[in-house]
């Protein structure tokens, strides 16, 4: 039988993330999610918003919405850049991370590259 948990997590508007857990996996969805405004680098799990659903989690989804030079002029709207995406999956230890909730302006070309300069700082992460 899946395990369902939830929580509160940083956005101006009441939002939660949730986690399912079954014996064999773990999945954790953080939508309308802004883990750079409350803070997270260099941080505990323990005081992270978004940390006690996502941490260890097989499989994250992730808010991605802007590019890190999109964020900087949208800091507290409550959403994520898809760089403090990448770091957050790092610093919970997220097996996998999907990119979710991408910014409507973004056309498949940029999305593709989104998708590329995340790759890349993921593997110099690792």
């Amino acid at each position: 039988m899946p395990r369902w948990r939830v929580t509160w997590v940083v956005h101006p508007g009441p939002t939660i993330a949730f986690r399912i857990e079954t014996r064999d996996a773990s999945v954790a969805y953080l939508p309308d999610h802004e883990p750079a405004s409350a803070g997270w680098a260099g941080r505990s799990r323990d005081s992270m918003s978004g940390a006690a659903i996502a941490a260890d989690a097989d499989l994250l989804l992730h808010d991605a919405q802007y590019f890190e030079d999109e964020y900087e002029d949208r800091i507290g709207w409550g959403h994520s850049s898809a760089a403090d995406a990448v770091g957050h999956a790092e610093a919970v230890g997220a097996g996998r991370l999907v990119l979710v909730h991408h910014g409507p302006t973004h056309d498949d070309q940029a999305l593709e590259r989104l998708e590329s300069e995340e790759r890349e700082r993921a593997w110099s992460l690792s």
